[in-house]
């Protein structure tokens, strides 16, 4: 893989240490002096980093960490699991979205973050689970829910995400937790507005599934001068039937063809160009995208999904506007399977009480984007990204200290 040089470091994240300056801390303690607030999140941050999803490991990593690094996290010693658990329990959620854009705003400026993938830059935005427990609700930002017949309570988190598609490192710039009895499709102009006010020039291009598709969230996304590309469904009971039956007469003007999970998959791009009479904000035109999956023993199956757009018909090739639909699922392959598989957002919480589940999130958040951007720019290997525990096992080993010339991850934590 080659060691990391300091040239190539500095080009890594220029991020400076995050600080907690925007977080209440809310404690309460009598005697001793209670642990300084950003040296414990910024601890919780290198321990998620590392893979250390328990509490107690993460204790564990506070006496084996560096002691260069632990200097410059601010911690004198071991921190105990019980330390961490009541900093996670008692601290509100106010200020952490601050904390994510000021390192976004820091990779941005240093190009650790870029378009790379798509001129112009496209979000996607989608609904994520963000962690469940048995019983009643810790806090009134998670949702109370039934899962049986006996009424059987349990809670969940649910929270609105905007992904930077159009970058390989997909970061997440944002996220809104959706209380009961509101979804996805009311969520997003709060998000939406919020989020072109912060990063104006970012993107152009704003992706969603059917969850988030409809005419008022169309007119929101035009009134900013963007153009979106959502997906629609049966739900839309005139549009959709129109858009199947215009799609079935056109041609496919884009393909794609590779090989996948064990069988061929194709890909087929249809298009047609929306009536004037349709009652839908700025509409261009309807994309259908048929999906063929050719398995060894030469069974096929197919699946078709509809889009409608504001892209006009000449502002992207047909080639572009497949690869814009490719890049929309980007936020369910890249931000959320890595939230789920690699940090255990769905399997595993470190505190149920409090504020405890949802600090987590925006904590987990912190750690995907730092993996996730440190990943891209490390060495690929036989043409591929390194795999995410091998990144995380990286910034573990740096941390402990042996390997003393990548200061690129002592940077990004610390």
């Amino acid at each position: 893989m080659g060691i990391l040089t300091e040239a190539r470091a500095s080009r890594v994240i220029a991020r400076a240490k995050l600080d907690f300056k925007t977080v209440e801390d809310t404690r309460s303690y009598r005697g001793n002096k209670p642990k300084p607030l950003d040296a414990i999140m910024r601890l919780l941050i290198a321990g998620f980093a590392c893979g250390k999803m328990v509490l107690r490991s993460i204790e564990d990593l506070s006496a084996d960490i560096d002691s260069t690094t632990r200097k410059k996290m601010g911690l004198s010693g071991r921190i105990s699991d019980t330390c961490l658990y009541e900093m996670l329990e008692r601290t509100p959620t106010a200020g952490f979205r601050d904390i994510l854009w000021k390192s976004l705003r820091r990779d941005l400026d240093s190009k650790a973050i870029t378009n790379d993938l798509f001129a112009g830059g496209a979000v996607s935005y989608d609904g994520k689970g963000a962690g469940s427990g048995w019983g009643e609700a810790p806090n009134g930002e998670c949702r109370t829910l039934t899962c049986d017949d006996e009424g059987t309570e349990f809670w969940d988190i649910f929270a609105l995400r905007a992904c930077l598609i159009s970058s390989s490192a997909r970061p997440v710039i944002d996220q809104e937790i959706i209380p009961s009895k509101k979804g996805e499709a009311t969520t997003f102009p709060l998000m939406f507005e919020r989020d072109v006010k912060r990063f104006p020039r970012l993107f152009r291009y704003v992706t969603g599934d059917a969850g988030i598709a409809s005419a008022s969230n169309a007119q929101i996304v035009i009134d900013f001068l963007k153009l979106y590309l959502f997906q629609i469904k049966g739900n839309f009971g005139k549009l959709y039937p129109l858009a199947l039956s215009l799609l079935d007469k056109a041609e496919v003007v884009a393909d794609t063809v590779e090989r996948y999970k064990g069988y061929v998959l194709k890909r087929e791009l249809r298009r047609v160009e929306t009536h004037s009479e349709i009652s839908f904000p700025g509409a261009k035109q309807f994309l259908g995208v048929r999906q063929i999956r050719t398995y060894e023993d030469g069974s096929i199956e197919t699946e078709d999904r509809v889009y409608i757009t504001a892209i006009p018909w000449d502002e992207l090739m047909p080639d572009s506007l497949l690869q814009l639909v490719r890049l929309h699922w980007g936020i369910e392959n890249g931000a959320n399977w890595t939230a789920d598989m690699i940090l255990e957002e769905d399997r595993r919480r470190p505190c149920n009480k409090g504020f405890g589940p949802n600090v987590t999130s925006w904590l987990l958040l912190l750690v995907y984007n730092l993996i996730s951007v440190f990943r891209i720019h490390m060495p690929k290997k036989d043409g591929h990204w390194v795999s995410w525990e091998r990144s995380r096992e990286l910034i573990y080993q740096t941390v402990l200290g042996v390997y003393k010339g990548r200061s690129c991850y002592k940077a990004t934590l610390v």
